[in-house]
């Protein structure tokens, strides 16, 4: 990620996000991943994502 910093830093502007977080948690009956967005749009953003997801896996 810190490679493609600037690629990164691009998606997220587009996607409205402010704030994209994951945790990985342990707790006694396994392991938990914790996601937290931020953005102007929740709805905006997954459509977003949805389109980049559909390009790439396309263009590999």
């Amino acid at each position: 990620m810190n490679i493609r910093a600037d690629e990164v830093f691009e998606t997220l502007s587009l996607e409205g996000v402010y704030v994209e977080s994951v945790f990985l948690e342990k707790c006694d009956d396994g392991y938990y991943l914790i996601y937290f967005v931020k953005a102007k749009s929740l709805d905006n953003m997954r459509e977003f994502s949805k389109k980049l997801y559909t390009t790439n896996r396309a263009v590999s």
